[in-house]
């Protein structure tokens, strides 16, 4: 899959409903966590839209995707407190690359999850990031069935954020964004240790 990202890396950050998305995810987020000075790991960076805006409030961001040409343009952006990692999550350890060794008091994943091969071990691995107290907060695409394409519907967004163990978990339609079929929702789940 990477090999696709990679071929979207350089046209990314121009496109429009891309901008748009990591804009309305970064007010959504704004909205339900205080960003000043907290450590931040934003899974499925991309090219860096949301990292870019949380990295002007947080104390470090670590950001991580799979795509080294999405790595690359986040890179290329110079941003101080940022560390970006070219792996999967399943390769990632929390005592490498500057991460803080309490874990992280925020973890972001924007139109990533819906695309993991296993949603629940992803769940596991980036709730077992979070320092007590720490938050998770996802964006997917609303699916009107689990069986019906890339995304989630509200239902079962919240039965595995459950299940992982937060103890607080909250899923809304947060926004929506144009598509060839017409207008997509998405859904922004928070999930709370």
């Amino acid at each position: 899959m990477s090999d696709t990202w990679d071929e979207w890396a350089g046209t990314w950050d121009g496109n429009e409903v891309v901008v748009a998305y990591a804009n309305k995810a970064f007010q959504g987020l704004d909205e339900v966590v205080d960003l000043e000075g907290i450590e931040v790991f934003d899974f499925g960076c991309g090219t860096g839209l949301l990292t870019q805006k949380i990295s002007a409030l947080a104390k470090t961001v670590v950001s991580l995707d799979t795509s080294p040409k999405m790595i690359e343009v986040l890179e290329a952006k110079g941003l101080p407190n940022v560390t970006a990692v070219c792996r999967p999550l399943s390769g990632f350890n929390l005592a490498d690359h500057n991460t803080p060794p309490t874990g992280f008091d925020l973890v972001t994943a924007s139109s990533v999850c819906a695309f993991v091969p296993d949603y629940e071990d992803t769940v596991a691995r980036l709730k077992g990031m979070l320092k007590p107290g720490g938050v998770l907060v996802q964006w997917d695409w609303y699916a009107e069935s689990e069986s019906s394409g890339p995304g989630f519907t509200t239902e079962g967004l919240k039965t595995v954020l459950e299940a992982a163990g937060f103890r607080s978990v909250s899923v809304t339609t947060a926004f929506s964004m144009p598509s060839p079929a017409g207008e997509a929702a998405v859904l922004m789940a928070v999930a709370r240790l």
